[in-house]
């Protein structure tokens, strides 16, 4: 088997939820915003697919200090990875989950021969080759599922000269192809260190993924890594390697930059679309779009709250609406309306997360207590979102804000989703895709959803 280089941006996409955009330059304030980590998670996301292998059952783990005991027929995995979190960290969770899984299972298995069926443990070693004196080394991790979590503090101050020696020392400790987490930023960062001299393939965990040579998930990553190093798929492909200025970005104004371009494994099924802006002839079949939300949205409740996610087709909407929107943010609308007037305006502009949550239980309160005197009234607030083009993500790209608790407080029945037909046109088949971090969330989701394309004009789409 091939060796698999790892390094992780340990601050990828802190920026996002906190509703700041990116981390770049601004990691001080994604903190005190109450940002916390978790790039080491999304690995541990896709290591679970890469080491998840049918054949191979009742296969001991094996850390980094006991690579000698090896189950005969089983292909041991090395990988080259950097010390703390940029790596390390996060194989030792995954051992450590791994062998507690173990157990578990030797336990079901024991009494209940049909439990085997999903107890697959390859075995693993790793290799540390760099180590950054910024880098954490112990393992903090936070259950985002569970919103009780208590919150770590958080000290990592590795930077993007951490992440070019480490992929240089990865390369030249013989990994045939380098894994890498981050976003865009971290992209361009190995792109500079080893450029088209071996394969690469980014797993998402940035706020803004523009570049295709990433995966469309942490999971697909885990799949697309365990067919190339099982010699399965040899196609490599080259693919840019994309960045926009964040300060600008910060402003609403989108200027996306070519750096290069990496080398991937090619296999189009696993791999994410660059992505693509809407084009000018598009926005008069925006404005009908906007329009029949409108129109539809005004003959549920008399008074409603809208949280619009970003995108040009979203703020087509808030146009409509004559307020104030944030492009590449997230904001909320009120509209009141009576019998003599309808009064609409902006309440919070770029909001983060936990912003949008405080607003969600005041407005879940004032539709509750409709509901006592009447019955019959519908939920006051609705979600307008958008998905990227020519990559199809609802959430997961660009919009951390809308996370998967904020998902589940809505319920699905309370989301509109809003895109032209050249839009989805443009994913030649492709679902569209959901990537909050929240497995539950993204299971509420899947399936069919209704998509408005034009006014009066509905398609059902499939999300993945």
């Amino acid at each position: 088997m091939k060796k698999l280089g790892l390094i992780i941006n340990p601050i990828a996409g802190m920026g996002g939820s906190v509703g700041l955009k990116g981390t770049d330059g601004v990691l001080d304030e994604a903190i005190a915003r109450g940002a916390m980590p978790h790039a080491t998670e999304k690995t541990l996301r896709a290591l679970r697919k890469l080491l998840q292998d049918a054949e191979a059952k009742h296969v001991k783990l094996a850390g980094a200090e006991s690579t000698k005991k090896e189950t005969k027929g089983a292909e041991k995995l090395t990988i080259i990875t950097c010390g703390g979190d940029m790596g390390e960290n996060a194989l030792l969770e995954f051992i450590e989950r791994s062998l507690s899984d173990t157990k578990f299972l030797e336990k079901e298995s024991s009494e209940s021969a049909s439990s085997e069926s999903d107890f697959l443990k390859p075995e693993l070693s790793y290799e540390v080759v760099y180590i950054s004196p910024n880098a954490k080394t112990n393992v903090s991790l936070v259950d985002t599922a569970n919103s009780n979590s208590e919150r770590v503090e958080f000290k990592n101050i590795t930077d993007a000269e951490d992440t070019k020696a480490g992929a240089r020392a990865i390369a030249s400790a013989g990994a045939d192809i380098i894994a890498f987490v981050g976003g865009d930023g971290t992209a361009r960062d190995i792109y500079e260190a080893v450029g088209e001299s071996l394969p690469v393939l980014g797993i998402p965990a940035g706020v803004k993924i523009y570049s295709p040579v990433y995966a469309q998930s942490p999971e697909k990553a885990g799949e697309l890594l365990r067919l190339y190093l099982h010699g399965q798929t040899t196609l490599i492909k080259e693919a840019e390697v994309l960045d926009i200025n964040e300060d600008d970005y910060r402003r609403d104004i989108i200027n996306t930059r070519l750096f290069g371009y990496l080398r991937v494994p090619y296999e189009r099924r696993f791999l994410q679309s660059r992505k693509s802006p809407s084009p000018m002839s598009e926005e008069s079949r925006q404005r009908a779009i906007a329009a029949y939300i409108a129109e539809e949205i005004s003959a549920d409740a008399e008074d409603t709250y809208y949280i619009i996610g970003p995108g040009s087709t979203t703020r087509s909407f808030a146009d409509h609406l004559g307020v104030e929107n944030t492009l590449l943010g997230v904001d909320i609308v009120i509209k009141n309306q009576t019998a003599a007037k309808t009064v609409t305006k902006t309440i919070a502009k770029d909001v983060s997360e936990q912003e949008i949550l405080t607003y969600l239980e005041i407005m879940s309160a004032e539709s509750t207590a409709e509901r006592t005197t009447n019955p019959t009234a519908t939920d006051k607030v609705k979600l307008i979102i958008t998905p990227t083009g020519g990559q199809g993500y609802l959430l997961g790209r660009g919009n951390q804000q809308i996370s998967g608790q904020v998902i589940k407080k809505l319920g699905k029945k309370n989301i509109i989703v809003a895109a032209t037909s050249e839009k989805l046109a443009g994913l030649l088949g492709s679902p569209l895709r959901v990537d909050t971090g929240d497995s539950e969330a993204d299971k509420l989701l899947k399936g069919y959803i209704r998509v408005v394309t034009g006014y009066r004009e509905i398609e059902m789409y499939p999300v993945e």
